[in-house]
């Protein structure tokens, strides 16, 4: 199952943006938050996360890929549970 982790993550990620909810204007995290898309790739990831070894990550380019897509789900999965409604992303001139 370790070994699977990073197929199961882009595996459930492509199959929720070809639910359209990931498009390129962004997430509809409503929609998402609702979706068995999403509760799947919850549920099957915390399971996965509980024995995954790190030490399957050998090369240097696996290792940030790794760390970036559990931050980005994390990220996603923050916003559903808050609810946040404003953008995450920082605009230019704004403090």
């Amino acid at each position: 199952m370790t070994h699977n982790l990073r197929d199961l993550i882009n595996t459930q990620l492509i199959a929720i943006k070809s639910s359209a909810l990931i498009t390129a204007e962004g997430v509809n995290y409503s929609a998402l938050a609702n979706s068995a898309e999403y509760l799947n790739l919850k549920q099957e990831i915390v399971a996965c996360l509980q024995t995954f070894d790190l030490r399957v990550l050998r090369s240097q380019a696996e290792k940030p890929s790794f760390w970036i897509n559990i931050y980005n789900l994390l990220t996603i999965d923050g916003v559903i549970h808050h609810r946040v409604k404003k953008t995450l992303l920082r605009k230019a001139g704004s403090a």
